[in-house]
């Protein structure tokens, strides 16, 4: 094993390369013990712990890089998701408060990349909200992803049921249009609008986003269904 710094650090970064973890891990560590003061090494590590599921050992070594380096977005975004992934969805949030700060999406100057993975998180926390029965703190982090990444249908998709859950009709509707104009064939997006539609009562136009969304996707149980139980209505 060599001694110098620089070169343990070589090593470890081409072995990470080469997908060898194990061999990575050893010079890294290797070269923390010469100087546990460094952010990069000290995120890699965590980067190769949580590939390799060892969810406790990256949150560590995330945490220490943020210790050296407030603003190391990387560890940041890498604890946020770690934190996710092990239940801690406060201390996901915070991360996520703290590395974009209290300014719009638009103030960030996050590369797009940065922007996906944020979008993603506040998502994921939502979806806990929504498990739990908190619909308005589901609604606000949603709402956050959407700024961040407003061409994540599947997600704008999701906000729009969550407005429908909460009785927001017009705002579900809006959004679920919104979505439809990107991508006029957007399964999900048509079966959700028809449902906001069910919900207002308004059923012909339920059934003419079910019938659409049906020339598209003829084997959709779930669309069938709602058809049927439009029909009845309308009959």
């Amino acid at each position: 094993m060599p001694s110098d710094l620089k070169k343990l650090i070589e090593l470890g970064k081409e072995s990470y390369e080469a997908e060898e973890f194990d061999k990575a891990l050893d010079y890294l560590l290797a070269a923390l013990d010469i100087r546990d003061d460094l952010a990069d090494v000290h995120n890699l590590i965590g980067v190769i712990y949580h590939q390799q599921g060892r969810l406790d050992s990256a949150r560590r070594h995330f945490e220490r890089a943020l210790e050296l380096n407030s603003r190391y977005t990387d560890a940041a975004l890498n604890l946020a998701v770690t934190y996710n992934e092990i239940g801690e969805y406060e201390k996901a949030r915070s991360v996520v408060a703290n590395t974009i700060g209290q300014s719009g999406p638009s103030d960030t100057g996050l590369e797009p990349f940065a922007r996906g993975k944020l979008a993603n998180m506040h998502a994921d926390l939502a979806d806990a909200y929504r498990d739990f029965g908190l619909l308005d703190d589901a609604a606000r982090e949603y709402e956050k992803a959407v700024r961040l990444a407003p061409d994540f249908m599947d997600i704008r998709t999701k906000l729009a049921e969550l407005y429908r859950e909460q009785g927001r009709h017009e705002e579900a509707r809006r959004e679920l249009e919104a979505v439809l104009e990107r991508r006029n064939e957007y399964v999900p997006a048509m079966i959700a609008l028809g449902l906001v539609f069910y919900s207002m009562e308004k059923w012909e136009e339920a059934r003419q986003q079910w019938l659409r969304a049906r020339s598209i996707d003829p084997d959709n149980r779930q669309v069938g269904l709602y058809l049927t139980m439009v029909d009845r209505k309308l009959d």
